[in-house]
């Protein structure tokens, strides 16, 4: 279950119990965690706001060097190293345009949102997270792409602003799982924008988040 659980020494706080036991339904909002990571910036109180996965662990800078790149970007990731490899599974990516985003086709595919942040007003304007998609991934996708597509906001890469992505065993995952939503998302996020580079990015040469 996704749950804010109560902390007695901060009253300011708001919780959420969110319960995963929920019935599965493709597309029913209870069933990702757009909602509450929406919420969660609707109280927040800084105009730039940080989303990480709850199993990664952030180095000593990682604030500073997320805050001092939105001098330059609108949208900025950080390397998720895994803990097994030592790497980000995006790095392929980033030595082929030698870390500058902007020379990347579907930038807004590299927008995970296990270490990435935002302008708040930013997010706020295009709604935050949609709740149209299942299983992982594709939010920040989608919300990139409105920001960079719609908007003109620019993202960028700062490999300072790393963090350790603590394995999790792949008894954990089922592959089959994660291929049935990676292909219903990639149908999700054409539908929802109607964009050729989506369309070619997934069903013309498609590879599998």
């Amino acid at each position: 279950r996704e749950m804010i659980d109560k902390l007695q020494t901060d009253v300011s706080l708001k919780y959420i119990f969110w319960p995963r036991k929920t019935p599965f339904i493709k597309g029913a909002p209870l069933n990702r965690v757009g909602p509450v990571r929406n919420l969660g910036v609707k109280f927040a109180s800084s105009d730039i706001i940080i989303f990480i996965d709850c199993d990664i662990v952030v180095n000593p800078n990682f604030i500073k060097e997320h805050i001092k790149s939105h001098k330059k970007y609108d949208i900025v990731i950080g390397p998720s190293i895994r803990e097994k490899s030592g790497k980000d599974v995006r790095e392929g990516y980033f030595k082929i345009c030698n870390d500058d985003l902007s020379k990347m086709d579907c930038i807004w595919e590299l927008a995970h949102e296990g270490n990435i942040s935002f302008n708040k007003k930013d997010f706020l304007n295009v709604e935050g997270f949609s709740s149209d998609f299942v299983y992982w991934a594709f939010e920040g996708d989608d919300l990139a792409y409105k920001l960079i597509k719609n908007h003109h906001k620019k993202m960028g890469l700062n490999k300072k602003a790393y963090g350790a992505h603590l394995y999790h065993s792949p008894e954990f995952i089922n592959k089959e799982t994660l291929k049935e939503g990676a292909i219903y998302n990639s149908e999700v996020l054409y539908k929802k924008n109607l964009d050729k580079e989506i369309y070619d990015r997934f069903f013309v040469n498609p590879q599998i988040k």
